[in-house]
């Protein structure tokens, strides 16, 4: 559901006339709409996690979504600039713009392991962040995927 309304600005602002072989969506039903229906979905996605009642859910959605246009912006200001990345910083924005989403839903699945993590760490008096055992695996899952799709519209 992000992921996809991820897509439909991205499509936006690099000026995409396909997607997968097919119209890009803006291209049947105007920009304006189209911005209107992506932004709705980033908060239908915030009313569901607002339902689980939790901060730190909050938090991660919050911090995957900003990492996204984060890398997406990144991903703006060198075509507008004609600047090309070094393969680390393009892989470091790829990571933001794909990665995050997967993170999200990484993080989603540990959710109750981390609160139980934050839990046992003010038990014990740790100030040590929990560690998430999905998220290298969720980066590089975004990451693949984000090079295929680009390595298959050239």
């Amino acid at each position: 559901m992000l992921h996809n309304a991820s897509l439909l600005i991205d499509d936006i602002e690099d000026n995409s006339k396909l997607r997968r072989g097919f119209p890009v969506a803006h291209s049947i039903y105007g920009i304006p709409s189209v911005i209107n229906s992506a932004n709705y979905v980033y908060f239908l996605g915030l009313e569901k996690v607002l339902t689980l009642d939790h901060p730190d859910a909050v938090k991660l959605f919050t911090r995957q979504l900003l990492e996204l246009h984060q890398g997406q912006g990144l991903d703006i200001y060198w075509r507008d600039n004609y600047t090309c990345p070094t393969e680390e910083e393009y892989k470091a924005m790829v990571l933001q713009k794909t990665g995050g989403l997967f993170g999200l839903a990484a993080g989603r699945l540990e959710s109750s392991s981390v609160i139980m993590a934050h839990c046992n760490r003010e038990l014990l008096g740790s100030s040590d962040p929990p560690t998430s055992a999905y998220m290298p695996g969720a980066g590089m899952t975004g990451t693949v995927l984000a090079v295929s799709t680009l390595y298959s519209s050239l």
